[in-house]
């Protein structure tokens, strides 16, 4: 491999990221504005506290909370390095510099992964060039998010694991479980596997009382350095919940619809709760998860089109051990998010953690061209398999660059002929609802009961949770609570909530204000200690 070669990428992949950040002028979804506020209440020193609760988990006893108590610090904290060393930029583009230079690095690190994989100019080149337009996931490697982060630590274990034994391979496994931890909750799937690794090659040397005590260091030195990397957060987890976890950690595992994520009160997510389901529903949720997330595979990961190519690679490399253990870790990952968590599956955790695997697929796929164009050939007596290959390396390619293009603009700019733009709907509709609300006499301290509580914050500084997956009142009683003055009642409210939606001037408890919109805003008058 040529330095020019993986400079020249460099450059392309970061103007390509600028130019779709460019576009992208809000964070535009829950999960980036979470992040994004997350990061400005750090910048600004404010401890991650967070005055917007989106689920109940935790059982917070007032607002602001503690911070991250579902997902996990890193996103945000790598944003606020960016809104600190880069306090000239606009905040939104200051915060987002860390992920642009991360994402800029994807395509140059999977040129020199591949290259490492098999050693080929080439096919590492067209890695590269393949990791340059990652479909659906370029819309998110510009935000606050983490998936170009995943991306690069993902292909970092693999290319540790195509390296030989060694103590410093086992830190560099710790260092990366503790970065996969630190940046999602099921990162500690990523230290069980680098453990299970080292185990599996030195299985050998367990038979031995004298080389077994090499084997434990071996363990030790992958377990240090995670603790290392993930004890401050554990310890503040201590202080401010007593335990190291959040105790909405195991909550989540009992829920029996997405909707009950945001359950109030969250104390009612049990064993017992879950059990009383019945099987024929955890069953058809298993069922639904699996299939979503084999669609997650398809259309995401491989692209639709670079999955067949990149499995016959993989198939032909199963004795290779790095793409083994790959495809091993994949397989438990697909597991927890099918069986565990079917529901955070389904709503984008499988289409997150996936994302560690995005290099591997860009560097086999080529290989799998190769291989699958030879077998044809042999097969139909081609005379000219080496032109059919390289036809078949650019038109993937043009189709990868179409399907990227398509998918982004779709996503960020809409196919409505409207004057918003499909990116920013929710942040210029806040917008609108904030100045509405002020008019009617909603103070700066005045919490607000909506279905995007970072995103509302974001827009207007307000105090912010959830509306609940409940009746009005269950949404009265999380009022009470937490003090809440308004609801903004969106048409993708809670079902039990369609009375109040549909004819809003007949519910007790609620003064019906008028709407932006299609949403619906109402001034609570019988929320007990609201004031």
């Amino acid at each position: 491999m040529k330095w020019r070669d993986l400079a020249l990428l460099g450059v392309l992949s970061l103007l390509l990221t600028l130019g779709a950040a460019a576009l992208e002028r809000a964070p535009g979804y829950m999960d980036a504005e979470y992040y994004y506020a997350g990061a400005r209440q750090l910048a600004n020193g404010q401890g991650g506290a967070e005055p917007y609760l989106w689920n109940y988990l935790n059982i917070p006893a007032s607002l602001p909370q503690p911070g991250f108590g579902y997902w996990m610090p890193l996103v945000s904290l790598l944003g606020a390095v960016g809104l600190r060393l880069a306090g000239y930029f606009p905040e939104w583009w200051a915060a987002r510099l860390p992920f642009m230079l991360i994402a800029a690095c994807i395509s140059p690190f999977t040129v020199w992964l591949s290259y490492q994989l098999h050693g080929r100019r080439g096919k590492a080149l067209l890695s590269g060039a393949f990791a340059l337009f990652p479909g659906f996931y370029m819309v998110y490697l510009p935000t606050t998010d983490s998936f170009g982060l995943q991306m690069l630590l993902g292909g970092l274990f693999f290319w540790f694991t195509l390296r030989g034994k060694g103590f410093w391979r086992c830190l560099g496994f710790g260092v990366l479980a503790g970065l996969f931890h630190l940046a999602r909750a099921d990162g500690l799937l990523w230290l069980a596997a680098g453990l299970a690794v080292v185990l599996w090659e030195e299985r050998a040397a367990l038979r031995s009382l004298r080389s077994a005590g090499r084997v434990l260091l071996s363990l030790f030195a992958v377990i240090l350095p995670y603790v290392a990397i993930m004890l401050p957060w554990f310890a503040r987890n201590f202080s401010a919940w007593g335990s190291i976890f959040p105790p909405g950690s195991s909550r989540a595992m009992w829920i029996t619809t997405y909707e009950e994520t945001f359950l109030y009160p969250a104390n009612l997510l049990t064993l017992q709760h879950w059990l009383s389901a019945g099987w024929g529903s955890h069953f058809a949720a298993w069922g639904q998860a699996f299939i979503a997330n084999l669609q997650t595979w398809l259309a995401v990961q491989g692209e639709i089109v670079l999955l067949p190519f990149a499995l016959v690679a993989g198939v032909q490399l199963r004795k290779t051990q790095a793409v083994a253990w790959m495809g091993g870790i994949w397989l438990a990952l697909l597991a927890a998010m099918t069986l565990i968590f079917p529901f955070a599956g389904i709503n984008g955790s499988f289409l997150h953690a996936g994302a560690a695997f995005q290099p591997l697929i860009w560097a086999l796929a080529p290989l799998g061209i190769e291989i699958l164009t030879r077998w044809v050939g042999k097969w139909r007596g081609w005379q000219h398999s080496e032109r059919v290959i390289a036809f078949l390396n650019v038109l993937l390619l043009v189709t990868l660059v179409l399907l990227t293009a398509g998918i982004y603009f779709t996503r960020v700019i809409g196919t409505s002929a409207g004057q918003r733009r499909a990116w920013e709907q929710s942040a210029q509709h806040y917008t609108l609802v904030t100045a509405r609300l002020r008019g009617l006499g909603m103070q700066l301290a005045d919490a607000v009961m909506v279905n995007d509580p970072p995103g509302f914050y974001l827009a207007s500084g307000q105090p912010s949770l959830v509306i609940p997956d409940g009746d009005t009142q269950m949404l009265l009683a999380a009022a009470r609570q937490y003090h809440a003055r308004w609801v903004v009642l969106e048409i993708t409210n809670p079902a039990a909530l369609a009375d109040l939606y549909h004819f809003p001037t007949q519910q007790a408890g609620f003064e019906y204000l008028g709407k932006v919109d299609e949403t619906l805003l109402f001034r609570i008058t019988d929320a007990g200690g609201a004031h």
